[in-house]
C-alpha cells in the first residue's frame, strides 16, 4: 500500500534512510515532510525493485516503477535536503503546497520530475531531469530554482515537450538563477515570456537568444557538456572539464539563500546548474 502523512503531522526522515515502493504505490502528504539527508548519507526513494531487468540494464534507470510523491493542497513547510526521489510514474507533485529542496536530485519519471500548481517552492542546486513529457510543469504559483540542472534525455518513450512548460504564465512568478536548461527538445514553452514575472538570470539556454528584461546575462546557445552517455544508459549531469558552464556563476545571486554553497557531493560550487 501507500505511505500517508496526515493533515497536522509530520514525518522526519533521518540521513540514511531508504524507502522503497511497490508497483503503483506513492507517497501523499498532507502535513510536513522533513528529509535530512546529507552527502555521506543521502535520502533514497525508490521502487522495491533491484538488480537488472536483463544482462546489465539496471532497474535504476527503469521508470513508471512507483506512482511518486504528491504535497497536497494546504501541506506546508516541508523540507528535502540531499534527496533522491527517482524512476517514478508521476514524479514529484505539488498542488497549492509549500516545498524548499536543497540539493535534490529529482529523476526519470513517465510523467514530469516535477509539476507543480500554484505552490510556492525554492529549490537549490537540484537535479530535475529526465522525464516523457519534460522535466518542469508550471501552472501559477511562486517559485525560485537557484543553481539548478533542468535536462531532459529520457529513453522509455518519446518526450513530448519543452524541458520547463509553464502553462499559467500570467499567475506563475518564477525566477531560474546560475541554471542550466538543456536536452533533447525545446528548452522553454511558452517561447515568449516578454512582459511576465518569468527571469532568467546567469543561466545556460540551448537556444539562441538575446538578453533583455526576462533574460538577463545569459549563457546562450552553449552545450553544457554534460558526463552523460545516453547509449550506456548513463544519465550523468556533472560537467565535463571544459564545460562553459564551470565556473561560470554570479556568486551574488546566492546571497539570497540561507543554504550553503556546496554541490550534492559536497564539492563547493561555483558552475551554473547543480554540480561544480
Amino acid at each position: 500500500d501507500s505511505l500517508i502523512v496526515a493533515r497536522g503531522a509530520t514525518l522526519t526522515l533521518d540521513a540514511g534512510c531508504r524507502l522503497m515502493f511497490h508497483d503503483k504505490a506513492y507517497m501523499a502528504v498532507y502535513g510536513t515532510l522533513i528529509a535530512n539527508g546529507s552527502v555521506q548519507q543521502p535520502i533514497v526513494m525508490s521502487g522495491d525493485r533491484t538488480g537488472n531487468v536483463v544482462a546489465s540494464i539496471p532497474f535504476d534507470i527503469m521508470s513508471g516503477q512507483w506512482a511518486g510523491v504528491r504535497f497536497e493542497r494546504e501541506s506546508k513547510e516541508n523540507s528535502l535536503s540531499h534527496t533522491v526521489i527517482a524512476n517514478t510514474l508521476n514524479g514529484v507533485k505539488a498542488n497549492e503546497a509549500q516545498l524548499t529542496i536543497y540539493n535534490c536530485r529529482l529523476r526519470n519519471s513517465d510523467t514530469y520530475p516535477l509539476a507543480a500548481s500554484r505552490s510556492r517552492i525554492t529549490a537549490v542546486g537540484c537535479e530535475i531531469a529526465d522525464g516523457a513529457n519534460g522535466a518542469l510543469l508550471l501552472e501559477g504559483g511562486q517559485y525560485d530554482f537557484n543553481h539548478c540542472t533542468l535536462a531532459n534525455y529520457f529513453i522509455f518513450a518519446p518526450i513530448t515537450g519543452a524541458l520547463v512548460q509553464i502553462t499559467e504564465s500570467t499567475d506563475t512568478e518564477a525566477y531560474f538563477t546560475n541554471s542550466i536548461v538543456y536536452g533533447i527538445g525545446n528548452d522553454l514553452s511558452p517561447t515568449d515570456i516578454s512582459g511576465s514575472n518569468i527571469i532568467f538570470r546567469r543561466s545556460l539556454l540551448k537556444s539562441e537568444g538575446k538578453d533583455d528584461d526576462n533574460f538577463i546575462d545569459m549563457l546562450w546557445g552553449k552545450d553544457p557538456m554534460y558526463m552523460l552517455d545516453r547509449e550506456k544508459y548513463i544519465f550523468d549531469y556533472r560537467l565535463l572539464d571544459d564545460s562553459p558552464a564551470l565556473n561560470a556563476a554570479d556568486a551574488s545571486l546566492d546571497n539570497r539563500f540561507d543554504m550553503p554553497t556546496m554541490d550534492f557531493y559536497g564539492n563547493p560550487r561555483k558552475s551554473a546548474g547543480a554540480y561544480q
